[in-house]
Protein backbone atom coordinates (compact mmCIF):
# COMPACT_ATOMS: atom_id res chain seq x y z
CA UNK A 1 0.00 0.00 0.00
CA UNK A 2 1.80 3.22 -1.16
CA UNK A 3 0.52 5.78 1.97
CA UNK A 4 2.02 9.24 -0.98
CA UNK A 5 -0.89 8.15 -3.43
CA UNK A 6 -3.51 7.66 -1.15
CA UNK A 7 -3.08 10.55 1.01
CA UNK A 8 -5.15 14.10 -0.73
CA UNK A 9 -2.73 16.57 -1.52
CA UNK A 10 -3.90 19.52 -0.26
CA UNK A 11 -4.58 22.73 -2.09
CA UNK A 12 -2.47 24.97 -1.92
CA UNK A 13 -3.21 29.57 -1.74
CA UNK A 14 -2.17 31.47 -4.20
CA UNK A 15 0.13 33.86 -1.56
CA UNK A 16 4.09 32.46 -3.08
CA UNK A 17 4.40 36.36 -3.49
CA UNK A 18 3.97 36.89 0.39
CA UNK A 19 6.56 33.90 1.02
CA UNK A 20 10.41 34.90 2.83
CA UNK A 21 12.46 33.93 -0.30
CA UNK A 22 9.86 36.13 -2.55
CA UNK A 23 9.94 39.11 -0.25
CA UNK A 24 13.50 38.82 0.23
CA UNK A 25 14.24 39.40 -3.55
CA UNK A 26 11.46 41.97 -3.45
CA UNK A 27 13.39 44.27 -1.00
CA UNK A 28 17.02 43.36 -2.48
CA UNK A 29 18.20 45.93 -5.46
CA UNK A 30 20.62 45.07 -7.99
CA UNK A 31 23.40 47.85 -8.63
CA UNK A 32 20.97 49.26 -11.79
CA UNK A 33 18.57 49.79 -9.06
CA UNK A 34 19.89 51.92 -7.01
CA UNK A 35 20.38 55.67 -6.83
CA UNK A 36 23.06 57.08 -8.14
CA UNK A 37 23.93 59.47 -5.05
CA UNK A 38 23.59 56.41 -2.70
CA UNK A 39 25.72 53.94 -5.04
CA UNK A 40 28.07 57.16 -5.17
CA UNK A 41 28.19 57.63 -1.43
CA UNK A 42 29.24 53.40 -0.61
CA UNK A 43 32.28 53.99 -3.62
CA UNK A 44 33.27 56.73 -1.38
CA UNK A 45 32.53 54.82 1.70
CA UNK A 46 34.79 52.06 0.39
CA UNK A 47 37.48 54.42 -0.82
CA UNK A 48 37.69 56.26 2.80
CA UNK A 49 37.67 52.19 4.07
CA UNK A 50 40.29 51.04 1.77
CA UNK A 51 42.83 54.52 3.04
CA UNK A 52 42.07 53.86 6.78
CA UNK A 53 43.23 50.09 6.18
CA UNK A 54 46.47 50.85 7.40
CA UNK A 55 45.90 52.73 10.28
CA UNK A 56 43.39 50.03 11.86
CA UNK A 57 45.67 47.30 11.23
CA UNK A 58 48.41 49.96 12.85
CA UNK A 59 46.02 50.52 15.51
CA UNK A 60 45.79 46.95 16.60
CA UNK A 61 49.10 46.07 16.81
CA UNK A 62 49.58 49.25 19.09
CA UNK A 63 46.37 48.07 21.06
CA UNK A 64 48.38 44.48 21.02
CA UNK A 65 51.82 46.18 22.04
CA UNK A 66 49.76 47.95 25.14
CA UNK A 67 48.13 44.93 26.05
CA UNK A 68 51.92 43.04 26.47
CA UNK A 69 52.75 46.44 28.44
CA UNK A 70 50.00 46.36 30.78
CA UNK A 71 50.44 42.14 31.29
CA UNK A 72 54.17 43.21 31.92
CA UNK A 73 53.62 45.33 34.86
CA UNK A 74 50.94 43.46 36.37
CA UNK A 75 52.11 39.77 36.14
CA UNK A 76 55.00 38.75 38.48
CA UNK A 77 55.86 35.69 36.20
CA UNK A 78 58.21 35.84 33.56
CA UNK A 79 56.99 32.67 32.23
CA UNK A 80 53.20 34.20 32.14
CA UNK A 81 54.56 37.47 30.44
CA UNK A 82 56.64 35.50 27.84
CA UNK A 83 54.14 33.10 27.14
CA UNK A 84 51.41 36.06 26.60
CA UNK A 85 53.78 37.85 24.71
CA UNK A 86 54.27 35.24 22.33
CA UNK A 87 50.86 34.87 21.55
CA UNK A 88 50.26 38.06 21.56
CA UNK A 89 53.11 38.24 18.78
CA UNK A 90 51.71 35.16 16.91
CA UNK A 91 47.85 37.11 17.08
CA UNK A 92 49.17 39.84 15.33
CA UNK A 93 49.07 37.75 11.88
CA UNK A 94 45.53 37.98 12.44
CA UNK A 95 44.69 41.33 12.67
CA UNK A 96 44.98 42.38 9.40
CA UNK A 97 42.26 39.47 8.42
CA UNK A 98 40.33 41.32 11.72
CA UNK A 99 40.66 44.60 9.80
CA UNK A 100 39.68 43.39 6.75
CA UNK A 101 36.64 41.36 7.82
CA UNK A 102 36.00 44.64 9.67
CA UNK A 103 36.58 46.81 6.83
CA UNK A 104 33.69 44.33 4.76
CA UNK A 105 31.03 43.97 7.06
CA UNK A 106 31.24 47.78 7.64
CA UNK A 107 30.38 48.14 4.02
CA UNK A 108 28.14 45.31 3.58
CA UNK A 109 25.96 46.66 6.72
CA UNK A 110 25.59 50.12 4.88
CA UNK A 111 24.70 48.48 1.35
CA UNK A 112 22.31 46.18 2.98
CA UNK A 113 20.52 49.87 4.52
CA UNK A 114 19.80 51.41 1.34
CA UNK A 115 18.74 47.53 -0.06
CA UNK A 116 21.45 46.10 -2.14
CA UNK A 117 21.69 42.05 -2.40
CA UNK A 118 24.44 40.54 -1.07
CA UNK A 119 25.93 39.31 -4.37
CA UNK A 120 25.76 43.32 -5.56
CA UNK A 121 26.93 44.42 -2.69
CA UNK A 122 29.65 41.89 -2.83
CA UNK A 123 30.73 42.83 -6.71
CA UNK A 124 30.58 46.54 -5.32
CA UNK A 125 32.91 45.69 -2.65
CA UNK A 126 35.47 45.24 -5.43
CA UNK A 127 34.45 47.32 -8.03
CA UNK A 128 34.70 50.72 -6.19
CA UNK A 129 38.32 50.29 -5.49
CA UNK A 130 39.03 50.27 -9.33
CA UNK A 131 37.12 53.93 -9.35
CA UNK A 132 40.20 55.32 -7.26
CA UNK A 133 42.56 55.10 -9.76
CA UNK A 134 40.11 56.77 -12.26
CA UNK A 135 38.74 59.26 -10.19
CA UNK A 136 42.07 60.56 -9.05
CA UNK A 137 42.69 61.22 -12.98
CA UNK A 138 39.67 62.85 -13.27
CA UNK A 139 40.69 65.28 -10.82
CA UNK A 140 43.90 66.13 -11.45
CA UNK A 141 42.45 67.21 -14.77
CA UNK A 142 40.54 69.50 -12.96
CA UNK A 143 37.06 68.30 -13.24
CA UNK A 144 34.71 67.41 -11.01
CA UNK A 145 33.40 64.17 -10.93
CA UNK A 146 28.81 63.75 -10.01
CA UNK A 147 27.07 61.12 -8.61
CA UNK A 148 26.19 59.85 -11.59
CA UNK A 149 29.21 59.49 -13.36
CA UNK A 150 30.29 57.64 -10.83
CA UNK A 151 26.97 55.62 -10.38
CA UNK A 152 27.94 55.32 -14.30
CA UNK A 153 31.55 53.82 -13.97
CA UNK A 154 30.68 51.25 -11.35
CA UNK A 155 27.60 50.29 -13.30
CA UNK A 156 29.60 49.55 -16.21
CA UNK A 157 32.28 47.44 -14.63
Amino acid sequence: MNVMADTPALPSLPVTALSFAASSRLRHRELENVDDGALAALVRLRLRLERAHGWWVLGGIFAALASVVVVGVVVDSRLTFGAYAAAVASGTVGLGMAASWLQGSTFRREARRIGLSTTAADRLFVVAVDADHWLKVIERCGLTVSASDIASFVRQR
